[in-house]
C-alpha cells in the first residue's frame, strides 16, 4: 500500500524494522502558516539576486515564526502521533542516489 499524502504541511512515517512497528506523526493543519509555505514555493521561480534577498526574507519568516509559535508550544499541542499498519514498497526510480541521512553519519 503507497502512502501519499495530499496536504501541505508536517507528515511523516517512522518504522522501527526489527518488529515493523510504524507510527505517523501529522502537523495540526494549518499551525504553519500557509502565506509561509507560499514564499517557500515561491523561491523555485526565481534565480541570481531576486533568489538570494528572497531566501533570507524566508529564512527570517521561519526564524520569527520558531520563536513565536514553535517553541513556546508544546509538542502534543501541535502534532499527533497514531500507530499505523505500514509495509515499506521499494520506489521505482533508477536515479536514486544515498540517502542522505546516513551518509556523514561517523563524522565527528
Amino acid at each position: 500500500m503507497a502512502r501519499v499524502r495530499n496536504q501541505q504541511g508536517v507528515w511523516y512515517i517512522i518504522q522501527q524494522i526489527s518488529s515493523g512497528k510504524t507510527v505517523e506523526v501529522i502537523e495540526e493543519e494549518n499551525f504553519f502558516p500557509k502565506f509561509m509555505m507560499e514564499q517557500e514555493s515561491s523561491l523555485t521561480n526565481l534565480t541570481d539576486a531576486a533568489l538570494a534577498e528572497a531566501v533570507s526574507k524566508v529564512k527570517n519568516l521561519q526564524n520569527e515564526w520558531l520563536r513565536t509559535y514553535l517553541f513556546p508550544s508544546r509538542p502534543e499541542d501541535h502534532y499527533f502521533a497514531r500507530e499505523i499498519s505500514f509495509a515499506w514498497q521499494e520506489v521505482p526510480y533508477e536515479n536514486k542516489g544515498p540517502r542522505a541521512d546516513v551518509v556523514y553519519k561517523q563524522v565527528l
